[in-house]
């Protein structure tokens, strides 16, 4: 019978259940796009469900890295297509989701010293792209840049100088007014939990 992912974890340490959950997306990733990941569940002598639960810890965790991520994310999106034969929103969005929560976990090995550190060079840095700094410290995504300044910003890690260069920087990127607009919106968001934060100090 198929075990489920709480049978995992009682048959396994938490080291072992780890390794298991790297080799099934292993094989998933690196397998034949006919191979679905109900087959690798077959395979493994795990549930579906069981499955979906290794791949969603796994992702959110960091065990895998960011390139067997998109090649998991790319097989599902494309099988998703060929079995409806329509767009793969809702998969496009869950795996999105799922990226968002890696980024939150991610962030949370980044002290405030190194948060303040990227701030502070991005605050003084306007004409070099986000993907810069990516690249420069290291982090995984664009996105993952832009959740650390929004830290920044509503924890009060850096001067409220710093904050308004930031702000400055990202408007001057905006094209189009609309976008200008939405992106003012966010951060006038930012001013606010900032504030709270600050009186709660």
């Amino acid at each position: 019978m198929a075990r489920t992912y709480t049978q995992l974890q009682q048959e396994k340490s938490f080291e072992e259940l780890k390794e298991f959950e790297i080799e099934v997306l292993e094989r998933y990733a690196t397998s034949d796009y006919v191979v679905s990941q109900k087959d690798v569940a077959r395979d493994n002598n795990i549930t579906l469900s069981c499955f979906k639960r290794i791949k969603e810890d796994a992702i959110i965790h960091v065990y895998i890295s960011r390139e067997m991520v998109e090649a998991i994310r790319n097989k599902a999106i494309t099988k998703s297509e060929m079995r409806t034969q329509q767009s793969s929103g809702k998969c496009v969005l869950y795996y999105d989701r799922l990226l968002k929560q890696r980024e939150e976990f991610l962030v949370t090995g980044i002290s405030k010293v190194q948060i303040k550190c990227i701030a502070e060079d991005v605050a003084n840095n306007p004409f070099k792209p986000i993907k810069y700094f990516k690249k420069k410290y290291n982090l995984e995504s664009d996105r993952l840049v832009r959740l650390i300044l929004k830290i920044a910003i509503v924890e009060n890690i850096v001067s409220d100088e710093t904050m308004e260069l930031i702000i400055k920087r990202s408007l001057d990127c905006c094209l189009h007014g609309r976008v200008k607009y939405k992106v003012k919106k966010v951060f006038d968001e930012f001013r606010k939990e900032r504030e709270t934060n600050k009186s709660s100090q």
